[in-house]
């Protein structure tokens, strides 16, 4: 259960942030928030201090205040949310350089906020599932290989699936929305209940 979760988070993770470079650069009547390529870099930049700061100082301790199995749960759940909203940064920014850029900032960094803390947990899920510590390295093995399929189909079929939908100019729930949807649905139908699973059996 711990490799299939980390190689269903590695699917949506990776996915996510190829997608996310072509949200910012598309133009506004496609979905897109119609930045330059150093908007983009600095939106994408931005993640790396929030990041940082939360993995030293307030993971280690939400983590020993509520448990690691709570706090994927919850980051499972927040996730979801993120992905979901992650397109509507486009309605809500206006066009205004300054809102669509301190959206685009606010919304990644709390998604990425989310998904990282499911990726380290589930680095100690993975290591406890080793029945005895001479196989740890080879159940080590299992999940990146696991990671590894999760991160190879993931990309490339969730950013033609963008690409699509963004080209149809549908309605919702076709429009560019749609692989933002179906990663948030990804989460609760693929992840979520392994979280659960795992949770139930005490792993």
């Amino acid at each position: 259960l711990s490799t299939g979760l980390y190689g269903a988070i590695s699917f949506v993770g990776l996915a996510a942030q190829e997608c996310l470079p072509l949200l910012l650069l598309g133009d506004a009547a496609h979905g897109g928030l119609d930045m330059g390529s150093t908007d983009i870099g600095a939106t994408i930049a931005a993640v790396g201090p929030a990041l940082l700061l939360f993995q030293v100082f307030a993971y280690p301790r939400i983590v020993a205040a509520a448990g690691l199995m709570p706090t994927i749960r919850a980051c499972t759940v927040l996730y979801a949310i993120c992905l979901a909203l992650t397109p509507v940064v486009t309605a809500v920014s206006g066009g205004q350089p300054v809102a669509r850029w301190t959206a685009a900032i606010g919304l990644n960094i709390a998604t990425t906020l989310a998904r990282v803390p499911i990726f380290i947990s589930t680095f100690v899920l993975i290591a406890e599932a080793s029945p005895t510590p001479n196989l740890r390295a080879s159940v080590n093995g299992l999940g990146q290989s696991v990671c590894a399929v999760g991160r190879i189909a993931g990309p490339p079929l969730l950013t033609s699936l963008l690409a699509w939908s963004t080209s149809l100019a549908a309605a919702w729930p076709l429009n560019f929305h749609l692989a933002w949807d179906a990663m948030a649905l990804c989460v609760l139908f693929g992840v979520a209940p392994i979280v659960w699973a795992i949770r139930a059996r005490g792993t």
